[in-house]
């Protein structure tokens, strides 16, 4: 926590702008340690975790020499809208259970709005497995695999604590296998809700966008890579 404090307190300008960041990461630590205390993280709450780590692994053992850039980019623990970004695209993260039908649950009017950026959705699928791997297993290869860039690795640990992450719960040991994985670009015609397209009033909204309506904007794997590979012009 004094970590976490102390390096986002960095980014302020002024002696003012790091004490109000200094303020804003004790919030955000009280209520994660309030939230922990009396439950941990939720099921759901560890699938999409889960899901997050596996691609962060995904992309640095694809783009070698990126790690600190990568775990940088991992913004969901920060709270911020959108969950990775860098190089001027934005990725947000699904994960379900195999079990349910193709679709994205979207939990607000922002999380589709690209907002000139390139946006892109990455859905996992996954179903409990004895041959799969846990979130205190997926962390602790990740730990492994950011072993040589040691700031990478301080930002990770930071995160997963910031995500609620405790490798005691029960949550955190379910074994899960990777059953299959969309990428999807968000574009022109692309079913969503965002605030320039609801009716005026409406503040909130959570949807769920089915899959056969959204099955013309997948992409493959590798073109999500290649996109977050381009250098910023």
């Amino acid at each position: 926590m004094c970590y976490d404090i102390a390096e986002r307190s960095k980014t302020g300008a002024t002696v003012e702008a790091a004490v109000v960041i200094a303020i804003e990461c004790l919030r955000g630590w009280a209520s994660l340690l309030k939230r922990r205390g009396k439950t941990g993280l939720t099921r759901n709450e560890a699938i999409g975790l889960w899901g997050e780590i596996s691609m962060l692994e995904e992309l640095i053992r694809t783009q070698p020499g990126n790690e600190s850039l990568i775990i940088q980019g991992w913004r969901g623990p920060n709270g911020d809208q959108r969950d990775v970004g860098f190089n001027s695209h934005r990725v947000e993260i699904k994960t379900q259970l195999s079990t349910k039908g193709v679709g994205l649950r979207i939990t607000s009017l922002d999380q589709l709005d690209e907002r000139g950026e390139n946006l892109k959705v990455v859905l996992n699928r996954v179903s409990p497995s004895d041959k799969g791997i846990s979130l205190a297993g997926l962390t602790d290869r990740m730990e492994v695999l950011l072993t040589a860039c040691r700031s990478a690795q301080s930002e990770f640990e930071r995160k997963i604590e910031l995500a609620g992450f405790d490798p005691e719960r029960e949550t955190c040991k379910e074994l899960f296998a990777l059953d299959e994985r969309f990428v999807y670009e968000v574009r022109e015609g692309f079913p969503r809700l965002t605030p320039d397209n609801v009716p005026a009033g409406i503040r909130s909204a959570e949807y769920e966008v089915a899959g056969a309506a959204i099955s013309s904007f997948q992409i493959a794997w590798d073109k999500l890579v290649e996109d977050l590979s381009e250098q910023p012009r």
